[in-house]
Parts: C-alpha cells; sequence; structure tokens
C-alpha cells in the first residue's frame, strides 16, 4: 500500500488504520472493520490496561519516571508473552515480536510479576519450564538432559532450544521458582512440583562429579567440583564460568530450603550437596585468585583480582566475560557473604577499571562522574548491582 500526502510547514495530517488479526478477504468483512470507532476502540484498550494496572501491586515513589515504568513494565510482559495455542505453554521472551526466551531475562520478568501480586501469571509462565524440563541438553560437556531447565521455545506443541542456549538458565529457573513458593507460601504448588525441583539439583549434582579429578601432584584441578564446561551467555565457548555455577549453587540452595519447610524427604541430603557445591566453588575462585595477577586502583593501589572463571590468569576478553558475567555473580548466588574480603576486591575492581572502561563498559570522566557512574554498567540488569 502506498499513501502520500502532500504538507505545508507546521500543517499535519492523520491516518487511522485497522489492522486485523486475521486477514479479511470478504466485502463485508471489509466493511465491519471500516465502521469501527477510533476513539471508542482506544478507550476501550486504555481502559483494559488501566484496570490491569490497578489490579495488581504498584510502586509510588517521588520519581514519576519509576513510578510509571514499573506500570509500564508490567504491560509490556503481558503483551509481549506469547502462548503457542496447541500446548498452551507461555514463553516469556526478552523482548518483543520474534525475540527468543532468554530463561535468566524471563525469570526477572516472572518475579518482578509475583512481587507485584500477579502470581496466577508468574506460575503459569513457570509452568512451561516445568512442562518441559529434561527435553533439551545443556550446551556444554554435559552427560545427560535429565532435569535440565532451560528457555525452550514452543510451535504448535514443538518443543526447540531457544537460539541463546545459556547454561546460566539452569540456575536461574531454579532460583525463580523457590521464589515463587516465598512469595506465594502455596504448599499445594511446591508439593505438586517438587520432583521437578529435586530433578533439577541432581542434574548438578551428577553433572559437577566429572569435574572432581586431581592432577599428576595429586592437587584439585582449576574447576574442582564445578559444573562441566559450557556456554555462558551471548559469548558461545565452553568454560567453567563462576556465574553459571554461582547461580547453579544459588537455586540449589534455595530449593533445599523451601523444601524443608514442606519436610520433603530430599530436603536434608539437598543442603548438603549444596554446601559442599558451595564451597568447592569457593575454593575454585580462591586458586583462579591466586593465579591471576593483581589490578590497580585509580589511586595507585594494587589488590587481587578474582576472575570470571578457571584456568585464566587475568582478564577475559570483552565486556561479556569479564564484567557482565564476573565474580561478583559469586555474591548474588551468595557463594561469598557481601562482608568477605574477596567481595569488596571484585566491587572495587568494576567501579575502578571495568564499568568505566571502554573495553568493559563505557568511558566515564574519571574527575567529574566516579562516584555516579562507576557502579553501574551497561546493560545493569544482568547483575543484581543491588547488591553493591
Amino acid at each position: 500500500m502506498a499513501y502520500d500526502v502532500e504538507l505545508d510547514g507546521e500543517e499535519s495530517h492523520t491516518i487511522t488504520m485497522v489492522v486485523p488479526f486475521v486477514t479479511f478477504t470478504q466485502e463485508e468483512e471489509w466493511g465491519k472493520a471500516a465502521g469501527l470507532d477510533f476513539e471508542a476502540k482506544l478507550a476501550d484498550v486504555a481502559g483494559y490496561w488501566r484496570d490491569y494496572i490497578a489490579s495488581g501491586g504498584q510502586i509510588e515513589i517521588p520519581d514519576d519516571i519509576l513510578t510509571d515504568f514499573h506500570k509500564a513494565a508490567q504491560t509490556h510482559v503481558a503483551i509481549s508473552v506469547d502462548k503457542d495455542p496447541v500446548s498452551g505453554m507461555y514463553m516469556v521472551p526478552a523482548a518483543t515480536y520474534r525475540y527468543g526466551v532468554c530463561a535468566n531475562e524471563a525469570c526477572w520478568q516472572i518475579r518482578m510479576l509475583d512481587q507485584a501480586g500477579r502470581h496466577e501469571r508468574a506460575e503459569a509462565y513457570l509452568e512451561t519450564f516445568l512442562r518441559t524440563q529434561g527435553t533439551s541438553m545443556l550446551d556444554g560437556n554435559f552427560s545427560s538432559a535429565d532435569g535440565s531447565l532451560l528457555g525452550l521455545e514452543i510451535e504448535e506443541g514443538e518443543v526447540r532450544i531457544s537460539h541463546f542456549n545459556y547454561n546460566l538458565d539452569h540456575g536461574c529457573v531454579m532460583e525463580c521458582l523457590a521464589d515463587h513458593y516465598r512469595y506465594t507460601g502455596d504448599k499445594e504448588w511446591l508439593k505438586r512440583v517438587a520432583p521437578n525441583l529435586v530433578a533439577a539439583c541432581d542434574l548438578i549434582i551428577r553433572e559437577r562429579e566429572a569435574t572432581k579429578r586431581t592432577d599428576q601432584s595429586g592437587k584439585p584441578v582449576p574447576e574442582y567440583g564445578l559444573l562441566p564446561a559450557g556456554h555462558l551467555e551471548d559469548n558461545p565457548e565452553w568454560r567453567h564460568w563462576f556465574a553459571v555455577n554461582a547461580h547453579a549453587y544459588g537455586g540449589m540452595r534455595a530449593i533445599a530450603e523451601v523444601l524443608a519447610e514442606i519436610d520433603h524427604p530430599d530436603a536434608e541430603r539437598l543442603v548438603r550437596e549444596a554446601a559442599a557445591y558451595r564451597e568447592d566453588i569457593r575454593q575454585a575462585a580462591k586458586r583462579a585468585m591466586i593465579e591471576a595477577p593483581v589490578v590497580q586502583l585509580l589511586d595507585g593501589t594494587y589488590l587481587p583480582h578474582v576472575p570470571t572463571r578457571t584456568s585464566i590468569r587475568g582478564r577475559e576478553w570483552g565486556w561479556f566475560r569479564e564484567a557482565a558475567y564476573g565474580a561478583l555473580h559469586l555474591l548474588e548466588g551468595d557463594v561469598f557473604h557481601p562482608d568477605k574480603e574477596e567481595m569488596t576486591w571484585v566491587l572495587k575492581d568494576m567501579e575502578d577499571n571495568l564499568f568505566v572502561s571502554r573495553e568493559w563498559g563505557r568511558p566515564v570522566d574519571l574527575e567529574r562522574y566516579w562516584f555516579s557512574h562507576g557502579g553501574v554498567t551497561i546493560q545493569p540488569n544482568l547483575m543484581h548491582l543491588g547488591v553493591t
């Protein structure tokens, strides 16, 4: 369709278009569409979304932009989520219209809905992960898909792996499932999904056995007790990433805790396994730190560098690997507590060297903006900067 109109300076012209969800081929159908009242339909749509927002929890703060943003985000999620008509399963993408499912980013949206009291929607969106559990292998040196939780896409009932295929997905979905119970207190739901939760934990327990090896001198290998080498996020190479293991541990610990609240028979075992996993991640991070050169801060002092993965002496290449999914995730996953000196070193390194640099963040005028910009990175929600 081509539509041309000539306008004089400061002159305006309005076009109203009707775009149906299906293609109208009959003249009577065209007439029905042409007879719609735009203002009336606009009022219907606006009223629907106002009622939707009013039905959930809201944040009211002096900053109107953030207040409105929280409202808008809820509508954006509802608009963007897609439902497969055959299976009835929902897909929560990271953006609207033909954007694949990133399960870690889906979980942030689902968690926000739970926080706003939209528990039924959150549960419906989480159900897709449960129904598709174990259908696809994590992208790495894994031995089995049994228990896997991934960002998957469904079309006419057919399940396929999202092209993102992040190893982060498994732990992030585990954390989100445990959080859903914590927000709702729904013990009947927890009892129903308990077998799924245990299977997700058992994948971690089973797969990390492959890395429990020692070298010829009897010392633990750098990746001892971690998950097998695998995919991190947008970068595809397989490595032993601390962020992946931190969220896998965080999910396992959270699941063990909530299962204990319903006296599940596997809870005690999972608590022990999670504690052992945490210690193996800590020791792997410390070994990597010891082998890495120190880093210099802006004040000229030096401190240890906690790398983003095992078997690397120094920085990783690029923002995703070194900054977005760096060692701060060890804090987010509660592998290290906030008061541990290792996490203080990580934070100082990030605000002095990573977030303010062109290579791992964005260039910042350090004299003028270090205090306000040093703690914020590009695409900041990839990590929980609130913990800083």
